[in-house]
C-alpha cells in the first residue's frame, strides 16, 4: 500500500515536470512551425518573382504569391509578437523594393526588355531574401539550442525519477501481464470468427458483382440484337404493306361509279388501319435508329418558319377536318435559320403540330411560335413552341411523356388512336441537335411544348464567335491581375465587352461581382480578394462550358 503511495506521488511530480516542458517545447514547435512557414513562403515568393523576371508566369501569380505571404507573416506567435514583428528591417526593405517593382509593371507577362531593366534590383531584392530567410532561421536555431540545453539538464534528472518509477510498475506490470494475455486471447477469437464472417460477406458480394456484370453484359448483347431484329422485321414489315396501301389505291378507283356503300366503308377501314400500321413501322423504324446512333444525322441551314409552314400545308386535312385553327407567329424581324437536318426537324414540327391539332377539341386553336430564347447560354438558341386548348396531360405523368409508347392516359380514355412513339422520336432527334424539349400542360385546358435549338450563326456571328474565347480569356486576365483600386473600372470595361460579344451569360459573375462591390465600399481588402477569386474561377468554368460548346 505504502509503495502505490509513494508511486503515485512520484508519478504526480514528474508528470508537472513533464507538463510544463512539453508546454515549452510545443510553445517552441508552434514558433518555429510559423517561422518555417515564413521561410517557405517567402522562398516561394521569390521563386515566383524569379520565374515572373524570366518570362514564365505572368504578375498575376506573382501577387497571389505575396498576398499569401503577407497572411503568413501576419500570424502571432506565443510570444505575442506577429511572424512580421520578429523580422528584421532589411526583410521589409527588400519586400519594398518588390512591391515597387510589381506595381510599376504592367500586367501579365513581362517582356525581356523590362526585365532587363530592373535585372539589378531584382537581383538585389532575391539576394537579400535568400540571406534574410537563412539568418532567419540560424537565429531561431541559436535560441532553441540553448533552451534544449536547460531542458537536457532537466531531464537528466526526471530520468532518474522515472528509473525508480519503471522499477516500481514492473512489479505491478508483470502481475497484469497474465491478465492481459487471457483477454487478449478471447479477444483474438471472437475477431477471427467476425473476420471469417466478413470475408465471407465479401467473397459473396465480389460473386454477386460478377454475375451482375455478365447480366449487364448479355442485356447490351440482347439490346443490340433487339434493335437489329426491329429493323429487319420493320424493312420485311413495310414492303408488303407498302404494297397493300397500294391496292387499295387501286380499288377504291374502280370503285369509283359504284354505288356501294359497305363496299366503300370496308375500303375505308382498310385504307385507315394499313395507313395507321404503316405510321407504326415506319416510327418504329425511325426510333430503333435514333437509339442506336444510325440516323445519319446531317446538318445544314434550314429555315424553321419555312419548315412550319410546311408541316401546316402537310396538316391542313386534319386541321380542316378538326376544325381546328392553326395560327404562326415569328417575332418581328428575326432570323430564324438554325442549324439542323430538314427530313428530321420537318418531323419534330409536323408531330408537334399533329399532336396539337388530334388533341384539340373542335373549334380550337393552335399557335405557333418562333421567337429568340431568353435564357443566358454561352450559344445563341431559337425557341419554337406549340400551344394547344385540348384536353391536356396529367401533371403525375408529364416526366413520362417523352417515352417510348408512352400514352397519357385521358388520352387513352378518350380513344384517341396513337402509339406513344411520336414524342420520343421527337425529343431523340432535339437531343442530337444539341437542343432541348420542355412541355407545360394544364389537363382541360391545353399543352404547350417548346423546343430550344442553336441558331445558324451568319457570317458577322461566326466572327463573333470565333473571338468569343479570347475576350473571355483577356476578360479572365484582367481581372485577376487588376488591383483593388483598379477594380471597378476594370468590371465596367469587361461588362460592356461582354455583353458586345453576346457573352452577358458566360460573364454574368462579373457583372454580379460590380453590383456588390458598388454596394460595399467598406467591405474588407481580403473579403474583395476572396471574392475576386472565386469570380475567375468560375469564368475558367464557363470558358471551358464554351470550349465544349464549340466543339460540339
Amino acid at each position: 500500500m505504502c509503495t502505490l503511495v509513494g508511486l503515485t506521488i512520484l508519478s504526480s511530480q514528474i508528470s508537472r515536470a513533464a507538463s510544463k516542458e512539453v508546454k515549452l517545447f510545443t510553445s517552441a514547435e508552434l514558433a518555429s512551425t510559423s517561422l518555417f512557414v515564413a521561410q517557405r513562403e517567402s522562398l516561394a515568393y521569390t521563386t515566383r518573382f524569379s520565374q515572373w523576371i524570366a518570362g514564365d508566369i505572368d504578375r498575376r501569380d506573382v501577387q497571389i504569391a505575396r498576398a499569401l505571404l503577407a497572411q503568413r507573416l501576419s500570424i502571432v506567435t506565443s510570444s505575442n509578437l506577429s511572424v512580421g514583428e520578429q523580422l528584421s528591417q532589411r526583410y521589409y526593405e527588400n519586400l519594398a523594393i518588390s512591391d515597387e517593382l510589381l506595381a510599376n509593371s504592367q500586367p501579365g507577362l513581362l517582356s525581356n526588355a523590362d526585365a532587363e531593366k530592373i535585372a539589378r534590383q531584382t537581383k538585389e531584392f532575391i539576394d537579400g531574401m535568400l540571406f534574410e530567410t537563412r539568418s532567419l532561421v540560424a537565429a531561431y536555431q541559436s535560441a532553441l539550442d540553448l533552451l534544449l540545453e536547460k531542458s537536457a539538464v532537466d531531464r537528466r534528472e526526471r530520468a532518474e525519477q522515472a528509473l525508480l518509477v519503471l522499477f516500481l510498475f514492473l512489479a505491478l506490470s508483470l502481475t497484469l501481464f497474465a491478465t492481459f494475455v487471457f483477454t487478449l486471447r478471447g479477444l483474438y477469437r471472437k475477431n477471427s470468427v467476425a473476420n471469417a464472417a466478413q470475408l465471407r460477406l465479401i467473397n459473396e458480394s465480389i460473386s454477386q458483382l460478377s454475375e451482375a456484370r455478365s447480366t449487364v453484359n448479355q442485356l447490351e448483347l440482347l439490346d443490340e440484337r433487339k434493335n437489329v431484329f426491329i429493323s429487319t422485321v420493320n424493312h420485311e414489315l413495310r414492303t408488303p404493306l407498302t404494297s397493300i396501301v397500294g391496292y387499295i389505291d387501286i380499288l377504291r378507283e374502280k370503285l369509283k361509279g359504284i354505288s356501294d356503300e359497305e363496299l366503300s366503308k370496308i375500303v375505308d377501314v382498310l385504307e385507315r388501319n394499313s395507313n395507321n400500321l404503316l405510321n407504326l413501322v415506319q416510327d418504329i423504324l425511325s426510333l430503333t435508329n435514333l437509339e442506336s446512333g444510325s440516323s445519319g444525322l446531317l446538318k445544314n441551314q434550314i429555315d424553321l418558319k419555312e419548315i412550319a409552314n410546311d408541316a401546316i400545308l402537310l396538316l391542313a386535312p386534319l386541321s380542316d377536318t378538326s376544325q381546328v385553327k392553326v395560327v404562326l407567329e415569328v417575332e418581328k424581324e428575326l432570323a430564324t435559320h438554325i442549324l439542323a437536318n430538314r427530313n428530321q426537324f420537318l418531323e419534330v414540327v409536323t408531330n408537334l403540330l399533329g399532336n396539337a391539332i388530334k388533341f384539340s377539341k373542335s373549334g380550337g386553336t393552335v399557335k405557333i411560335k418562333i421567337e429568340k430564347s431568353m435564357k443566358q447560354s454561352p450559344v445563341k438558341m431559337l425557341r419554337f413552341s406549340v400551344a394547344d386548348e385540348g384536353i391536356g396531360i396529367p401533371e403525375a405523368e408529364l416526366e413520362e411523356i417523352f417515352s417510348s409508347f408512352f400514352r397519357a392516359s385521358n388520352a387513352r380514355n378518350s380513344g384517341i388512336p396513337g402509339t406513344g412513339l411520336g414524342l420520343a422520336i421527337v425529343s431523340r432527334i432535339v437531343e442530337e441537335h444539341h437542343g432541348k424539349i420542355t412541355v407545360n400542360s394544364i389537363v382541360d385546358r391545353g399543352t404547350v411544348f417548346s423546343v430550344e435549338v442553336p441558331v445558324f450563326d451568319v457570317e458577322i456571328d461566326q466572327f463573333i464567335d470565333g473571338r468569343k474565347e479570347d475576350v473571355l480569356t483577356k476578360a479572365i486576365v484582367a481581372l485577376g491581375s487588376c488591383t483593388i483600386s483598379e477594380l471597378r473600372d476594370t468590371c465596367h470595361e469587361m461588362v460592356g465587352v461582354l455583353g458586345f460579344y453576346d457573352l452577358d451569360g458566360a460573364g454574368r459573375e462579373i457583372s454580379d461581382f460590380a453590383a456588390w462591390f458598388k454596394g460595399n465600399d467598406d467591405a474588407q481588402e481580403s473579403e474583395i480578394i476572396s471574392r475576386k477569386l472565386d469570380v475567375v474561377e468560375s469564368l475558367r468554368g464557363n470558358l471551358a462550358e464554351l470550349k465544349k460548346l464549340k466543339e460540339i
